[in-house]
């Protein structure tokens, strides 16, 4: 290939070492809006949502990602498990089609007696999702080996503080100030962070807000624009090289 563009600085620097060649950062993109985010703290902090039938408490932790074992959601409804011990009314929200990894996720939220605390919304629309995302007080991404991670820079861009592990694509998207990186697998840790950004609001909001600028940084024109920047160039140079062997084939 001319070019290589790769989805972010982490999985770049890997793709460069690997093979030995440039790379152009070109991480995937989502909508930021203008104004408006985050909610009040009101709107994320009291009261409630209902989302596919399913009534959901305020404040609530926030989980999207297709339902597969190597998302790790396990890790997040045992964190849950801990985090219930300080806030007792707290939920877990897992929003996605349900797979046959699922089955095994609500055995181990019967096994742990969460039944109250983990919610399954299944499938939703668009519009669904995005209430559940503007309306969260916590996003939560427990893969630990994600190259980069769409749902993290999907709740920053609604002002949303982020808990992940301090490995692999949340290590670049999610900065210091948006959210919480916690010691890799480290259950206790992850849930010690959870509890942070549940026990002052006020805190939350203000990280909310840098999350939100943040999350420009990866908003979908700036995708676009490295894409397109990227194909004109390319264009660009094989219109030189075919202009350069036509004069030499007429000398």
């Amino acid at each position: 290939a001319d070019q290589l563009l790769v989805d972010g600085e982490y999985i770049g620097d890997i793709i460069r070492r690997t093979y030995h060649r440039g790379a152009i950062d070109c991480p995937a993109g989502c909508y930021v809006a203008a104004t408006g985010f985050p909610k009040p703290i009101e709107a994320r902090f009291s009261g409630g949502i209902t989302v596919s039938g399913y009534p959901i408490r305020r404040p609530y932790v926030l989980l999207t990602n297709r339902h597969y074992p190597q998302k790790r959601f396990d890790l997040a409804i045992r964190a849950i498990a801990e985090v219930r011990k300080q806030h007792p009314r707290v939920q877990l929200v897992i929003a996605g089609a349900p797979t046959t990894y699922t089955t095994s996720l609500r055995s181990l939220v019967s096994e742990l007696h969460l039944e109250d605390a983990v919610v399954f919304v299944g499938a939703t629309s668009d519009e669904e999702l995005a209430l559940l995302y503007e309306g969260a007080a916590v996003y939560v991404y427990p893969a630990p080996e994600e190259d980069f991670g769409m749902g993290v820079i999907e709740a920053m861009a609604k002002g949303v503080p982020v808990v992940a592990w301090n490995q692999a694509g949340p290590t670049v998207t999610v900065a210091p100030g948006t959210g919480y990186l916690a010691e890799p697998l480290d259950v206790s840790d992850y849930a010690d962070a959870i509890d942070k950004l549940l026990e002052n609001p006020t805190a939350n909001q203000a990280m909310g807000e840098r999350a939100f600028a943040w999350a420009r940084r990866f908003d979908w024109e700036r995708h676009i624009d490295v894409l397109e920047r990227t194909v004109l160039d390319v264009a660009r140079a094989h219109e030189q090289m075919g202009m350069e062997a036509a004069t030499a084939r007429a000398i």
